[in-house]
């Protein structure tokens, strides 16, 4: 959950790519629902993280007031865009993390950061200045930096998250010749991936959710939190089906979220042309989930044009939509199949929600011709017959990884290594496969070798 700033609770249903860029990690730890808000709650009530609570009609990038104890039913309702509702950690939890991660601050890069004001002007911030140095001498070799625009000065105090301090921050300022559209393809800023940890990890512990949800009452006596809690209570109280169904047609997201939840937890077929309205229009996350919930086959096919359209311009919502068409067991891999080669493997990416048969077929066709191929299977389970912290390559993972390896993508090969690493894997058995990867030009001269 760590980020440099507060993040939307919609952020978990983001596709994993997305989620890896904000949240430091591109690993998908295949949390349940239910498990993801458990933990959330775990985290609120030991003080590592807080909840941030903003009204419908604000600016996206006001996040809202702190709030207390955040209930289940809230935090289901702010993953799936019912209600503006933001997390951010504490600066127990901040320093917390650091603990684990074994941070060096001096080695933190706070930077590339375009001014409003002035799109080519950046900043790069480290807590060492020969560190700040390097990283000024990467941005330009790869940019066309205005000599005369160069800057160094200290920064006391620097800040380079909003929970940690540091005394002095060595800070270079400059500006970029031309509008910097090739910023995408500068190698990844350090600060972007997870630190190594300073040991081992604890295995995972799989947290419960209590048999009833805790609702309780709204600490608010007034504002938009109340009014959540008692447009929720309408809803479950509601005997006409008809009234739900224009509440779908509403602006007020909670109204929507509210709707879609009770149609879906009631299985209402009748509601299914008004929840693709819905999914259109407004590209409801809540009335996906609901259709997923009635499983009315007739929605597959305007759901895969859907995903077809926005797996090219909303990869999160795309990644939804996918896991809806997906839950629909053979039948939605039937939709999903002829669209795994298109926009960027999607449809592969889909897959990672299914344990059919067929599906695991279709994957394992596409390994060393997908960079994506072998962690979706990773996902799907296949590979992997332990549980962490017991997992160890079987005949089956190594012929996939030695497949995977083989291919004439440098980002396929790389993904080989990356899969070991994200699924805490014991490389017991691969060492000459690894071995192998770790002299790979192409993995070594893209910068990617500090990571194997």
């Amino acid at each position: 959950v760590v980020s440099d700033h507060a993040e939307p609770l919609s952020i978990f249903t983001w596709d994993k790519s997305r989620r890896a860029y904000y949240l430091n990690s591109g690993t998908n730890p295949s949390f349940t629902r239910d498990e993801l808000i458990a933990a959330l709650l775990e985290l609120q009530a030991d003080g590592d993280i807080r909840f941030l609570w903003g009204r419908p009609r604000d600016n996206w990038w006001r996040m809202g007031r702190p709030v207390r104890a955040v209930n289940a039913e809230e935090m289901e309702a702010g993953i799936l865009n019912g209600v503006r509702l933001s997390y951010e950690l504490t600066p127990q939890g901040g320093e917390r993390w650091a603990r684990i991660c074994a941070v060096d601050w001096s080695r933190w890069l706070d930077g590339w950061i375009c001014l409003p004001e002035s799109p080519n002007a950046d900043t790069l911030t480290t807590g060492d200045p020969e560190w700040t140095a390097f990283w000024f001498e990467v941005t330009a070799r790869w940019k066309e930096v205005i000599p005369e625009s160069v800057r160094w000065d200290e920064v006391r105090p620097w800040r380079p998250v909003y929970w940690h301090q540091e005394p002095v921050g060595y800070r270079v300022s400059y500006r970029l010749a031309g509008n910097g559209e090739d910023r995408a393809n500068m190698p990844a800023a350090p600060w972007r991936r997870t630190p190594s940890a300073a040991g081992p990890l604890a295995p995972r512990c799989v947290r419960q959710l209590p048999a009833a949800a805790p609702t309780g009452r709204s600490h608010a006596r007034k504002g938009p939190r109340r009014e959540f809690a008692a447009v929720m209570e309408q809803a479950r109280r509601q005997e006409h089906l008809h009234e739900l169904r224009c509440w779908l047609r509403w602006r007020d997201a909670p109204h929507r979220y509210a709707a879609a939840r009770e149609l879906g937890l009631r299985r209402d077929v009748g509601s299914v042309d008004t929840l693709l309205e819905a999914v259109f229009s407004e590209h409801d996350l809540a009335a996906a989930e609901a259709l997923a919930q009635i499983g009315d086959e007739r929605c597959l096919a305007p759901l895969t044009t859907l995903f077809t359209y926005l797996s090219e311009h909303s990869g999160h919502l795309a990644d939804t939509i996918g896991r809806t068409i997906a839950s629909f067991g053979e039948a939605g891999v039937t939709a999903l199949l002829p669209l795994l080669d298109r926009n960027g493997g999607a449809g592969l990416q889909a897959l990672r929600h299914t344990r059919s048969e067929r599906a695991i077929d279709a994957v394992r066709s596409r390994l060393g011709n997908s960079w994506q191929a072998i962690s979706v299977l990773s996902s799907m389970g296949v590979l992997s017959r332990w549980p962490r912290p017991k997992r160890r390559i079987t005949p089956e993972w190594l012929a996939a990884l030695e497949k995977q390896a083989a291919s004439p993508d440098w980002m396929s090969r790389y993904e080989v290594v990356r899969s070991l690493r994200d699924w805490r894997v014991d490389p017991a058995g691969a060492e000459p496969l690894l071995a192998r990867l770790r002299e790979d030009p192409d993995i070594v001269v893209r910068g990617s070798a500090r990571l194997i």
